[in-house]
């Protein structure tokens, strides 16, 4: 079995906009639009978490 390579990315938001990124609708809609970024960079498995 080969191991395929991993990467961690953070995506961290400015002060003035982490008010906003407690509702979880937008939560879902930026994580929609980060996981089709990765994916149309090649990116096959893309898990999200947000902390």
């Amino acid at each position: 079995m080969q191991i395929c390579p991993m990467a961690y990315i953070v995506i961290t938001f400015p002060l003035e906009v982490r008010p906003m990124m407690r509702d979880p609708q937008v939560l879902a809609l930026l994580r929609k639009k980060a996981r089709r970024l990765l994916r149309k960079r090649g990116y096959r498995m893309v898990f999200t978490r947000w902390h």
